[in-house]
C-alpha cells in the first residue's frame, strides 16, 4: 500500500503542520504512536477501498472538517504560537482542510483510493485536535 502511505502522509502532514494537536512527550513515544496511526489508518483505508464505505468516508470527512474549523490550530508546549502565528496557522488550517475536503468529494467520483487517503488525513489530523483538547481538559 506504498501509494496509500504516500498520499495519506503527504496529505496528513500537509494540514497537521498547521492545526496542531496532540504531541507525545517523548521522541520514542512519537515514534511508535505514528507507527501506530499509519498501520491503523492503512488497515482503515484498505477497509473502507473493500467495503466501498464511501457514505462513512465523506460524513465521517466533513465532522472532521468542523472539529478543524473549531479547534484550529492548537498550541503545544514545544510551540507556542503568539497572535500572529495563531492568525496565521488558523488561515492556512482551513485553507489546506477545505481544499482537501473538495478533493476528497470531487476525486470520489474518479478515484476512490485516493480519495479515501486524503480523508483518512482530515480525520486524523481532527482526530489529534480532539485528542489534544480532552487531554487538556484531563489534567485541569
Amino acid at each position: 500500500m506504498l501509494q496509500e502511505c504516500l498520499v495519506f502522509s503527504l496529505a496528513y502532514m500537509l494540514l497537521r503542520r498547521y492545526t496542531g494537536g496532540y504531541h507525545a512527550k517523548t521522541s520514542i513515544r512519537c515514534y511508535f504512536l505514528s507507527i501506530l496511526m499509519v498501520v491503523v489508518v492503512l488497515f482503515s483505508i484498505k477497509a473502507a477501498i473493500l467495503y466501498e464505505w464511501n457514505d462513512f468516508c465523506i460524513i465521517a470527512t466533513m465532522f472532521s472538517g468542523v472539529v478543524i474549523y473549531l479547534k484550529a490550530p492548537i498550541e503545544s508546549e514545544n510551540k507556542p504560537l503568539d497572535d500572529a502565528e495563531y492568525r496565521k496557522y488558523r488561515k492556512c488550517s482551513l485553507i489546506i482542510m477545505i481544499i482537501e475536503e473538495v478533493i476528497v468529494l470531487t476525486l470520489f467520483f474518479f478515484s476512490n483510493s485516493v480519495s479515501v487517503c486524503i480523508a483518512f488525513a482530515v480525520i486524523a489530523a481532527a482526530t489529534m485536535l480532539l485528542i489534544s483538547t480532552l487531554l487538556s481538559y484531563m489534567q485541569r
